[in-house]
């Protein structure tokens, strides 16, 4: 609890400072480069975040800043999937390039329908899967599969109402 307070002071405090002020807050070696409990100074950044400023001896407070809208492994993607929704018998090129198919999702289904997804630009070549979608099946089924070529969907035999998500 007394952890959680002094958080929340701090925060309150960083949060009523001027843009370009420094603001002095209290570490017990959580900071790396600092073994030994001290004084860290905060400098303002671009964004309006406070992070580290200066150094600590030879080592630098935050060796290898990770900049925002990443993390250690890479990018962070917060946006969703594209979509397409198929309803008729057809061949559709969702995408072009590579990327990934996410889900097929059986909206409507129709009496033995099929759906074939392939990863080429045509409605033939390597095929990613088959699904066959009968009168009483429904439901998303997820591939996370990626493509190189593209993205072509056929719907054939009957029209099941699809939805296909897609990067």
């Amino acid at each position: 609890m007394i952890r959680y307070l002094a958080f929340a002071l701090v925060a309150a405090v960083v949060s009523a400072v001027p843009a370009r002020a420094q603001v002095q807050y209290p570490v017990n070696g959580t900071i790396p480069g600092i073994t030994a409990p001290g004084v860290v100074n905060l400098c303002p950044t671009a964004n309006g975040l406070f992070t580290p400023c200066g150094t600590f001896g030879a080592l630098p407070l935050i060796p290898n800043p990770i900049p925002p809208g990443t993390n250690d492994i890479g990018n962070v993607s917060i946006k969703g999937f594209s979509f397409t929704n198929i309803a008729t018998q057809t061949t559709t090129i969702i995408k072009t390039g590579a990327g990934v198919l996410h889900t097929v999702c059986v909206n409507t289904p129709a009496a033995t329908g099929t759906i074939q997804m392939y990863d080429n630009t045509a409605g033939s070549g390597t095929k990613i899967g088959l699904i066959t979608s009968f009168a009483s099946v429904s439901g998303c089924f997820t591939y996370d599969a990626a493509f190189s070529i593209g993205l072509t969907v056929v719907t054939a035999t009957a029209s099941p109402d699809i939805t296909v998500t897609w990067r």
